[in-house]
């Protein structure tokens, strides 16, 4: 989340007595011992690559698929990642440990799919691969540049998205910052026709919530006076005006911005540390937008413990995450309800299905975590993401969660039992995920400037 290159605040010490030359060359021998021991630490004892670099172990395992009829099919390749391999090169392959899926594809066609994998101590042995279903892609929009937003209107007809273009400053697309050249789009969708209802351009304006029963959207951006203003943008250019009460803070970094289910309020989440603290502190703030006429006004009525968050389907509770804690609010008395404990590193995005029954959450590790909406420890833990989880989803009945990764691919999980079921791919980072009403369908975006709609197999 917070890159390398900000600098790190030192605490402020009391200067010590002066030291005598001998005790000054002595503390210095000392001192470089001390890095030596820290440099050969980190290594690992490890002398191969570049310093500082972590070597991933490749482990020895064949892979059984003499079940697998399609992939014997003449002309017929398997695909893992971004490499091709024939059916006997199965028999004996190194990897590192993680969750693989491979595909059986035949001129340019994907026809089934199975999962393995692979930990630590398998080396030597035979795995089982299962079967997992194919991604079902349904229709594709290409964006103006990468998709930081999705969200549905409660028809499932209408979507809205924000679409980059410029340099989004790599990990640091789903945050406002101060990279110049950035240009947002707010653009309106017909999900049936693929048509484009109404779109509207903003600067830096990388994070929208979507309001659908004025087919608008409340978009956090840059105005004439360099200001950072909430400014409401309709698919109907008359409709579309600059409504703020204060400006934000061009120090905090914005992590999320939400819509209540009625509409009448919003949340957005901030973080201000810019790399001075270990860990990021963050608040959640959910303020109330008041409509007369022509005019809207902004007024903060709440604020929770937060670097992301949500509402609950109902509105009147609100989810928030801070590095590993997890946690729900009352949202009318700001008193926390409950905790939700597991998650091992810090927590990216936070979501619950639209019964209120599961609550799920994804990490800068790659990890989904799913509970129960009344449990405190996880219903399940799924791996497979390699690298960051940007945002999760809940099918509405709470059995399925949805993720979408840096590593490219969009992941569904039971959420009982953390089997990976489904995995789509984009040809880049997934910023973006919504899921439908009624939780049939998937909308995806990311870094490829494409928009994805995908179905769920029952």
């Amino acid at each position: 989340m917070i890159p390398d290159a900000f600098p790190v605040a030192e605490p402020h010490t009391q200067p010590a007595p002066k030291p005598s030359n001998a005790l000054a060359l002595a503390g210095i021998g000392g001192l470089l011992a001390l890095v030596v021991l820290i440099v050969v630490l980190v290594r690992g004892g490890n002398s191969g690559g570049p310093p500082g670099q972590h070597i991933e172990q490749k482990v020895n395992v064949s892979v059984n698929l003499d079940d697998w009829t399609k992939a014997r099919e003449p002309g017929v390749v398997l695909v893992l990642g971004d490499k091709q391999m024939a059916f006997a090169d199965f028999e004996k392959v190194k990897l590192p440990p993680g969750h693989y899926v491979v595909v059986a594809r035949k001129d340019g066609k994907d026809l089934e799919a199975r999962a393995f994998d692979v930990k630590e101590g398998d080396a030597g042995k035979a795995l089982a691969a299962r079967p997992v279903a194919l991604a079902s892609e349904v229709r594709r929009w290409r964006a103006k540049g990468a998709v930081t937003c999705v969200a549905f209107a409660p028809d499932g007809n209408r979507f809205m998205a924000t679409e980059c273009e410029g340099n989004l400053f790599g990990p640091l697309v789903h945050h406002f910052t101060g990279t110049s050249g950035v240009v947002g789009h707010t653009v309106f969708y017909d999900a049936a026709t693929s048509t484009v209802r109404g779109q509207c351009s903003h600067i830096l304006g990388i994070r929208s919530a979507y309001f659908p029963s004025n087919d608008a959207a409340l978009v956090y951006a840059i105005a004439g006076n360099a200001d950072v203003y909430f400014t409401w943008f309709a698919s109907a250019p008359d409709r579309s005006a600059q409504y703020r009460q204060t400006p934000v803070s061009l120090t905090e970094r914005f992590h999320a911005l939400v819509a209540s289910p009625d509409e009448k309020r919003f949340l957005y989440a901030t973080t201000a540390t810019w790399g001075l603290q270990p860990k990021p502190t963050g608040v959640v703030r959910v303020c109330r937008i008041q409509f007369s006429g022509t005019e809207r006004t902004i007024e903060e009525i709440n604020g929770f413990d937060g670097a992301t968050g949500c509402f609950d389907p109902t509105g009147e509770r609100v989810l928030t995450a801070l590095n590993t804690q997890v946690r729900l609010w009352d949202e009318k008395t700001g008193k926390p309800l409950r905790e939700y404990l597991g998650a091992k590193a810090g927590v990216e995005s936070v979501a619950m299905g639209e019964n209120g029954s599961r609550v799920a959450a994804g990490d800068v590790s790659g990890t989904v975590y799913a509970w129960m909406a009344n449990a405190k420890e996880p219903s399940a833990v799924c791996k497979g993401h390699k690298g960051k989880v940007n945002a999760v989803g809940v099918t509405n009945d709470g059995a399925r969660v949805v993720s979408a990764g840096e590593d490219g691919t969009v992941r569904v999980w039971d959420a009982s039992t953390g089997k990976e079921l489904q995995q789509y791919k984009h040809d880049g980072p997934v910023y973006a995920l919504a899921m439908s009403p009624g939780g049939k369908r998937v909308l995806t975006g990311g870094a490829d400037k494409t928009i994805r709609l995908w179905q769920l197999t029952p």
